[in-house]
């Protein structure tokens, strides 16, 4: 069984639009299993997608300790304490994808374990490289979504190098919640 690994750190959005991502992975890679990490404040809602089989939600501020964890690896001790705080992170993965838009992120996703990565990786303290073709479409268009040929949802798919099988559903509405929705629209004078 393929074990696939995807951080996205960014908000809310960027993390609805990864849900195509997880869900074209699960079916390409059948069977798999899928561990994403996210924000906690921008992912309660995915706790139950199916797609993903192990989420870990970060606080903003762990990346540094997790950092911290994982460049000093020098005595026994210290390498149970990664194992115990981040035992995602000592894995062995045959695909690692990071969408993360910082520099901490591409240095934690250096250490991580992986056949393949995609992503923004660090090569050197002072270095980010970019794995994979549509990584460098990704983050060369940050800076100016509004000019972007494809929807984020489709890039991501593609920086996970699977195809494309159309959209489906992935999170429940709540038909009630939809209509106090659309009564609220139509009584801003929105038809």
């Amino acid at each position: 069984m393929k074990k696939i690994i995807v951080m996205q750190l960014s908000r809310m959005g960027d993390l609805i639009m990864t849900l195509p991502l997880l869900e074209a992975l699960k079916q390409a890679h059948d069977p798999c299993h899928i561990t994403l990490i996210s924000y906690k404040g921008f992912s309660s809602f995915l706790n139950n997608i199916p797609c993903v089989d192990r989420h870990r939600m970060l606080e903003p501020g762990e990346l540094n300790p997790m950092y911290k964890y994982m460049t000093s690896l020098k005595s026994k001790e210290q390498s149970i304490n990664l194992e115990e705080e981040y035992p995602e992170m000592v894995e062995n993965y045959d695909l690692a994808i990071n969408l993360a838009f910082d520099i901490l992120p591409a240095k934690i996703w250096k250490r991580v374990n992986a056949s393949k990565k995609t992503g923004r990786v660090a090569a050197a303290d002072d270095e980010v490289r970019l794995l994979g073709d549509w990584m460098k479409y990704l983050f060369s268009i940050t800076q100016s979504r509004d000019y972007g040929l494809f929807h984020m949802s489709d890039v991501f798919i593609r920086c996970g190098n699977v195809p494309n099988h159309g959209r489906f559903q992935l999170l429940d509405f709540l038909l009630d919640k939809t209509s106090g929705a659309t009564e609220i629209l139509e009584h801003a004078g929105y038809n």
